[in-house]
C-alpha cells in the first residue's frame, strides 16, 4: 500500500527471528538459518505511522492519498487489544481455526517455565503470553 516494508513486533516475536531482549532481529538466528537479514523489513511499534497509501493503491481502493498506515500487529495480539486485555486480570480465549489463550503480562520478565509462548502485545512495551492448539474441536475438549 506505502511502497514500505515494515513489520510490528507482535508479528515479529511470531517468526521467532526477533531477539526479545533486544527487540532486534537475532543475527544468531538468521546466520544458524543463511537467512540474509536484508529479508528482514524494519521494526516499528503497532501505533508508528509507516506512510501514506501510493497513488496506484489510492486509485484502486478509492482511498485518498492522503490515508495514512501504520504498524498494525498480529492477529491475536491486535484481536486482545480489541478485547480489552490490558492488565494482567484479563484473559482472553479465542476460538476458531486454532484455540488461543492469551494473558496479558506489563514485563516480559514474567517466567512461565516454557508452558505458555512468549509474544510481543500490540500494545507498546507490553507483553502477552498464550498457548495454542491448531485443532480447535480437540482444544474444546481441553478447556
Amino acid at each position: 500500500m506505502t511502497g514500505n516494508l515494515a513489520m510490528d513486533y507482535s508479528d515479529a516475536t511470531g517468526t521467532v527471528m526477533l531477539d526479545i531482549n533486544t527487540q532486534e532481529w537475532s543475527q544468531d538466528i538468521l546466520d544458524a538459518f543463511e537467512i540474509p537479514a536484508s529479508l528482514c523489513p524494519p521494526l516499528v511499534r503497532s501505533i508508528d505511522e509507516t506512510g501514506n497509501i501510493m497513488p496506484a493503491y489510492a486509485e484502486y481502493s478509492g482511498l485518498s492519498m492522503a490515508t495514512k498506515t501504520f504498524g498494525g500487529g498480529a492477529d491475536n495480539a491486535c484481536g486482545a487489544v480489541g478485547a480489552g486485555i490490558d492488565s494482567p486480570t484479563k484473559v482472553l480465549s479465542s476460538i476458531g481455526t486454532s484455540g488461543v489463550i492469551l494473558k496479558y503480562e506489563p514485563q516480559k520478565e514474567t517466567n512461565y517455565r516454557g508452558v505458555l509462548q512468549y509474544e510481543d502485545h500490540a500494545i507498546s512495551r507490553c507483553v502477552l503470553f498464550n498457548g495454542c492448539d491448531f485443532s480447535s474441536w480437540l482444544f474444546t475438549e481441553l478447556v
